[in-house]
């Protein structure tokens, strides 16, 4: 049994750390849930992150998610985008 969406929104209380468990991970959705930092996210499978209207300052943790094709982190306080610049599959990046 394994996940392949999950979808947390709306001030939720979550370790981020807790999403190794979910290997075949494709989309990650943690909209509106003032998370300030990402861990090193090893989710290689993921296609799709979405952390929107969060207090995130820097996109370090994601260029190991060397399938992702989708980052979509607006509403945020990033400075720093440097880690998806790797990303070959990265096509869509929303940071307004």
């Amino acid at each position: 049994f394994s996940f392949i969406y999950i979808y947390i929104y709306l001030y939720c209380t979550i370790e981020i750390e807790e999403f190794y468990a979910f290997p075949e991970l494709r989309e990650l959705w943690l909209g509106c849930n003032q998370i300030t930092r990402l861990p090193e996210l090893q989710l290689v499978n993921l296609q799709v992150f979405c952390a929107s209207s969060n207090k995130l300052l820097s996109l370090k943790g994601l260029e190991k998610c060397a399938r992702l094709q989708e980052c979509i982190v607006d509403g945020n306080q990033l400075s720093v985008i440097e880690p998806l610049y790797g990303l070959e599959h990265l096509h869509v990046v929303d940071v307004s």
